[in-house]
């Protein structure tokens, strides 16, 4: 193809311009016709000749025939091939494919240990550490997994403040900040995300246990720990709990993920969501487990506090969601010994005995009744 162009291209030029000199020399009389002609003629079959030879000669010198040129191509992409890691598959429909193929591997750490433990106070005051938790009144630890995350800052009045992790990595180990929470507002649940999740929401209105969510990502990443955030319940409500949940099972629960922070809600007890509710209560479970399996290797842990002798337990009933206080005695007690507002229980009656041991958080059923019972404090 490029020869017979530049041997098309070359000939044309050499042809108009001979005919040209041939009407120059014509219209003044220098030469006739026919004299003229055969001379065009004659220097045309000269040209094409010349460049015939110098084309092959071109071409030929400077390695740009065809086949030398399908070699070229063929030569650097195998070069191209063995240079990167044989593990890495390119995708050829895609030429963004590989970079970001290496922009997930980039993101991905290659340990999940703690770098800092964010200790912070009711009083708003907190403090970075790297080597082990300190006694706050709230304990998060920030993994390396969390580095590119938010931590969420859910309060009793149904508003939740997000903050880039970052910012918290940014603090110096051991010096004491203020304005670590919004002094308005009582913190009830505060988590380190590593990305987006789903924000769970269970509320009492009028009597009913109710819940919805909401996709974090609707809700602006703030650089402030101290801000009151964004407003995520309208419902008059008399008890709130915030569950973060993972966007893996959106598709399971979406009936129940609302866009509008002013939706109502579902009651927990709405058969017509019943496959929503399974998905919830398993995933609640599983998520314990978890937790109690990662709290095993945090130094000096805080989550070691066991009901034992003389602890005085908050439990919840799961099944009508009501608080009880109870303390643990070794002696004798009436059917419902009250002191208080505590009630007394003998170690080794079937309420006793089934929470004796455990620790926040755990789902305990008691005895051989169907009652399951939930920890939520323990002194």
């Amino acid at each position: 193809m490029k020869k017979n162009g530049y041997r098309l291209l070359t000939t044309s030029i050499a042809v108009v311009t001979l005919i040209i000199i041939f009407f120059a020399h014509y219209s003044i009389g220098v030469v006739e016709k026919s004299s003229m002609r055969k001379i065009i003629v004659q220097r045309i079959d000269k040209i094409v000749s010349k460049i015939e030879e110098n084309e092959t000669e071109a071409f030929t010198n400077f390695g740009f025939q065809e086949s030398n040129i399908q070699e070229e191509i063929e030569k650097r992409t195998s070069d191209s091939i063995e240079q990167q890691n044989p593990s890495l598959q390119i995708d050829t429909d895609d030429e963004e494919s590989s970079s970001e193929y290496f922009e997930q591997i980039a993101s991905i750490p290659t340990s999940d240990e703690v770098l800092r433990y964010f200790n912070l106070f009711q009083s708003g005051t907190y403090v970075m550490s790297d080597k082990e938790p300190l006694e706050a009144d709230f304990v998060i630890p920030i993994r390396a997994s969390h580095s590119k995350g938010y931590l969420l800052q859910c309060y009793k009045s149904g508003h939740v403040n997000k903050v880039y992790i970052s910012v918290l990595l940014s603090r110096r180990i051991g010096k004491e900040y203020m304005n670590g929470l919004n002094r308005d507002g009582e913190l009830v649940h505060i988590e380190a995300i590593e990305s987006e999740k789903i924000i769970g929401i269970y509320f009492n209105e009028n009597g009913r246990r109710k819940f919805k969510a909401h996709l974090s990502e609707n809700i602006s990443t703030r650089e402030q720990l101290h801000l009151q955030g964004y407003k995520v319940i309208y419902n008059e409500f008399d008890r709130i709990e915030f569950n973060v949940l993972p966007l893996d099972i959106y598709n399971h629960i979406k009936r129940l993920v609302f866009q509008s922070f002013t939706a109502n809600g579902k009651p927990v007890d709405n058969n017509y969501y019943d496959a929503e509710w399974s998905v919830l209560k398993h995933y609640s479970i599983n998520r314990q487990v978890h937790e109690i399996k990662r709290h095993d290797f945090i130094p000096n842990s805080l989550f070691d506090n066991r009901v034992k002798l003389n602890s005085v337990v908050k439990i919840r009933f799961l099944s009508n969601d009501k608080d009880l206080k109870v303390k643990l005695v070794d002696y004798p007690t009436n059917v419902a010994e009250i002191i208080d507002g505590v009630q007394i229980v003998n170690i080794m009656k079937p309420l006793g005995a089934s929470i004796k041991g455990k620790t926040i958080g755990d789902i305990i059923k008691v005895g051989d009744t169907n009652t399951e019972v939930e920890i939520i404090e323990i002194r």
